[in-house]
């Protein structure tokens, strides 16, 4: 049976989520006059949802200091990941292939080994696959813009780390407890 303090906080680390989805949107539309109506649907769909009983968010798996220890080991993990896969699938190979063939053919055959290379990931089939070289031809489009692979690096990073809280879908061979 769930104490009534930890549904009252899991209510409030829900709220908290939601509030800072709206001051995100909010600054979007501010800056980059961003088209607000299909990320508030899915707020309003979301909490009539969870009104009606239908969906739910979960609760906080871990505690105290494991919060902290397990944050800091993901963070540096996926930096790590982040970092090998972008100058591995990005780095020399990608600057020299696209000097004989140019930089858009060379880009698409990287994306497309890129994403060859995760199918020895537990769970991973075609969609996951397509996902990550879709992914790759994004970050060869961040290289071509930026000039560097920093980018490219800190949103693979982003994208790895926000996987499993946003979809609750693994992102590799391995399990760990879920943060958040």
């Amino acid at each position: 049976m769930v104490q009534k303090s930890q549904t009252s906080l899991n209510y409030a680390y829900v709220f908290g989520y939601l509030l800072l989805y709206a001051v995100v949107l909010w600054l979007l539309y501010k800056i980059e006059r961003f088209d607000l109506s299909e990320p508030l649907l899915v707020l309003i769909v979301l909490g009539g949802m969870r009104a009606a009983g239908v969906f739910y968010f979960g609760g906080i798996a871990l505690h105290g200091t494991d919060v902290w220890k397990w944050a800091t080991i993901y963070g540096f993990v996926f930096i790590l990941v982040a970092l090998r896969e972008e100058f591995r699938a990005r780095g020399y190979g990608l600057f020299t292939l696209s000097a004989g063939i140019g930089f858009w053919p060379a880009a698409i055959l990287w994306a497309a080994c890129f994403g060859y290379s995760h199918h020895g990931n537990s769970g991973e089939d075609w969609v996951g696959l397509f996902n990550a070289g879709a992914f790759g031809l994004l970050a060869c489009f961040l290289l071509r813009r930026t000039g560097n692979l920093w980018m490219p690096s800190g949103v693979h990073m982003a994208f790895d780390r926000a996987k499993p809280i946003s979809t609750a879908w693994p992102t590799g061979a391995r399990y760990y407890p879920v943060i958040f």
